[in-house]
């Protein structure tokens, strides 16, 4: 079975002119071109293939659907990701969503924050992420594409960057020949704890410490 990749133009002849020599010749002599031409087709599909479709390309559609926050020093996935976005962020521009949409696409992940959530002033809002720009480039285009995709009456007030640290966290309790002391203090639900176990013993003003695993 022929398909559109393997077909010729001699399979399309009548059998009319089947027999004539310089038909066939002639057709034959244009298998390479309509192959060429057929292996291409795939090129003509772009936003349904963007994700193979190298930074040149990605450039020119940026271009074309008028990306806002975009920077050729953005990686290749954050440009298509700003591509992919472009015609609703364009569509919904004014809207929390288009602020988020921006968001993401500039950090990865980012939160709005509305001012009646952390009592700031009406119309102001705040952005948390866990994400950064590379340079001085990359913030002003994202402040660009921010500002146009914001309603006029809303004001940023501040992005926080937040950090993930995983800490050590050491506390201990001290024992007295005549009573008993503890020593307490209040952690955070998803606190990693890995406990040390120590023991502490006085005699005739000298400490013996003494740590265990």
């Amino acid at each position: 079975m022929r398909d559109l990749y393997t077909i010729t133009l001699e399979d399309l002849l009548p059998h009319s002119i089947l027999s004539d020599e310089k038909v066939v010749f002639a057709a034959k002599s244009l298998d390479g071109e309509m192959g060429s031409v057929s292996s291409s087709i795939f090129e003509a599909l772009i936003l349904s293939r963007i994700d193979e479709l190298p930074a040149e390309i990605v450039d020119l559609l940026a271009w074309q659907f008028h990306v806002d926050f975009y920077d050729p020093a953005l990686s290749l996935t954050a440009k298509r990701n700003l591509v992919k976005s472009s015609i609703l962020v364009h569509k919904r521009k004014g809207t929390p969503w288009a602020v988020k949409q921006v968001c993401n696409d500039a950090f990865g992940y980012a939160e709005i924050i509305e001012w009646f959530d952390y009592g700031g002033e009406p119309y102001h809002f705040s952005i948390l992420t866990e994400g950064s720009l590379v340079d001085s480039v990359a913030w002003q285009s994202f402040f660009r594409a921010l500002e146009s995709a914001k309603n006029v009456r809303s004001w940023l007030d501040d992005i926080t960057i937040s950090r993930p640290l995983q800490l050590n966290l050491y506390y201990g309790m001290p024992h007295l020949a005549k009573g008993a002391e503890s020593l307490t203090m209040d952690l955070p639900g998803n606190a990693v704890i890995k406990p040390y176990y120590g023991t502490a013993t006085g005699q005739l003003g000298s400490i013996k410490l003494a740590t265990l695993r």
